[in-house]
């Protein structure tokens, strides 16, 4: 799995390069929210983007972020105390 891109800038620019007639993006239209590719993939609870790996789940449609450092899946915006931060 692809760990999620994160930054502002980058996302902005895959935007720009995957969707430049700034077509609807989002749930149901076929394109990621987070940067425009149409490269998507799904199963029975999730969908996700294989170009900038961002996860949506399909029950409450909330993006879901992974940590890089022990593969915790959280919501976007919740804290996560990952028990493997450097001391």
């Amino acid at each position: 799995m692809k760990t999620p891109i994160t930054d502002v800038n980058e996302l902005a620019q895959l935007q720009m390069t995957n969707n430049p007639n700034n077509l609807p993006t989002g749930h149901f239209t076929g394109r990621c929210m987070k940067c425009g590719s149409r490269d998507l993939w799904d199963d029975a609870t999730a969908y996700g983007c294989d170009c900038c790996g961002a996860i949506f789940m399909t029950g409450h449609m909330l993006p879901l972020q992974i940590c890089n450092l022990c593969g915790a899946k959280f919501q976007i915006g919740e804290t996560h105390n990952c028990p493997k931060t450097c001391s």
